[in-house]
């Protein structure tokens, strides 16, 4: 046996060992020993053949290779992760803990949890920008696509999540199909921004075609007119009696489509200062208006103009960007840990780490996002790789 081939071997049974141990740790079991070990055992044999077909396999998985990716997205991609565990950390934290309302450290985590909801604009924005340009592609071709890539990691990190609230000893497996088809799933509640993104898939092949041949000015015009009623919407309720068709998350994501046109850099500095508007103007609306929470909810204007703001950043300056290991390795398992963080930050982080948001004069805040981006990120990097990869397999074997 050559040594590259002893590497591999030694290196896939380490990660093997390192999620028993892990699992045994800090999570719970609920399945046998040897069960357990069959399932991590045949990940494990699948990596370990891939990387012996793919010398550069085992560094894919690391992220060490330079990437060959548009960083701009990259960087957009950890934003939306830093983000949406800070909103999960703050938000909870700050309900735990309403005896502190008024005090100033619970006044900025009010803010910044609103502020970062800004992370599933984010999120639908890098759907369109990436996904709307016109390609060449068959329907058939886009939406297995997206079943490999998105919908089955979906299944297989929300079955941990049950596994991990110990609901496999109560739910038969219909049960179980009919929570995931429904969506019902409290033990993962931040997948509803999952289902969204997939029902903004189901469309995108057609907007494609309908953007196709469609000039920049009607495209920007159609943002901004976009703009114009989810303000009206959010912050005069029921004052017109009709609404733009596209104004939700389908007009989010052709936002984002229309951050990455070229045309579009010369109005990257008027972006980003409404942006800023927006930003202070969430602080206002905090200050003075008792429904705030209703007037920067999701898909209003102000996450959204901060969501176009740093698009605008990232492509301004997307040639100073630097291809940095650590933002990789994030963007690589951004999915992992979207789908992940919120066990990660109820299980580990609070349950045994003991961390709130509180802490330390309010820096447990930034201990609780670290502690919890980085056990997402370790746990992510497991399932992918011991337990996708068998998902896969049986993908292909039953696809063909």
């Amino acid at each position: 046996m050559s040594k590259r081939k002893a590497f591999v071997i030694a290196y896939w049974a380490f990660v093997a060992l390192a999620a028993l141990i892990i699992v045994n740790v800090i999570g719970k079991m609920g399945f046998s020993w040897p069960v357990m070990a069959l399932i991590v055992g045949a990940g494990a044999g699948i990596s370990i053949y891939k990387s012996f077909k793919d010398e550069g396999y085992i560094k894919s998985t690391l992220a060490l290779n330079k990437s060959s990716r548009i960083l701009s997205f990259d960087y957009l991609r950890c934003l939306a992760v830093i983000f949406v565990i800070g909103l999960h950390t703050l938000q909870v934290d700050n309900g735990l803990h309403p005896e502190l309302e008024g005090t100033m450290t619970f006044s900025v985590f009010r803010y910044l949890g609103l502020f970062f909801i800004a992370c599933n604009l984010l999120y639908v924005m890098i759907s369109g920008g990436l996904l709307l340009p016109y390609k060449e592609e068959s329907l058939s071709h886009f939406y297995l696509k997206r079943l490999t890539k998105i919908i089955i990691p979906l299944v297989v990190y929300y079955l941990f999540c049950l596994w991990q609230a110990e609901q496999f000893k109560v739910l038969t497996a219909r049960e179980i199909l009919l929570k995931i088809l429904r969506a019902d799933t409290p033990e993962a509640p931040q997948l509803w921004m999952i289902y969204t993104i997939i029902s903004v898939y189901l469309a995108i092949p057609f907007l494609r075609y309908m953007l196709k041949d469609m000039p920049y000015k009607f495209v920007a015009t159609f943002v901004v007119i976009n703009l114009i009623f989810i303000t009206v919407a959010r912050v005069w309720p029921g004052l017109i009696g009709f609404s733009m068709p596209l104004a939700g998350w389908l007009g989010i994501a052709i936002a984002g489509y229309f951050m990455t046109m070229d045309e579009t850099r010369k109005y990257d500095n008027v972006i980003i200062t409404l942006g800023i508007i927006a930003a202070i103007g969430t602080g206002l609306v905090i200050r003075f208006v008792p429904t705030y929470q209703i007037i920067l909810g999701n898909t209003s204007p102000f996450p959204a103009l901060t969501s176009m703001a740093f698009f605008a950043i990232a492509f301004k300056f997307k040639d100073k960007l630097k291809d940095l290991y650590i933002i990789r390795l994030i963007s690589k398992y951004s999915y992992g840990i979207i789908l992940l963080h919120w066990w990660s930050l109820n299980a580990v982080t609070r349950l045994h780490f003991n961390l709130s948001a509180f802490d330390f004069y309010g820096f447990g805040a930034v201990i609780s996002a670290v502690v919890t981006l980085a056990v997402s990120l370790v746990a992510a990097y497991l399932i992918d790789n011991l337990c996708i990869v068998i998902s896969e397999l049986l993908y292909k074997i039953f696809h063909l």
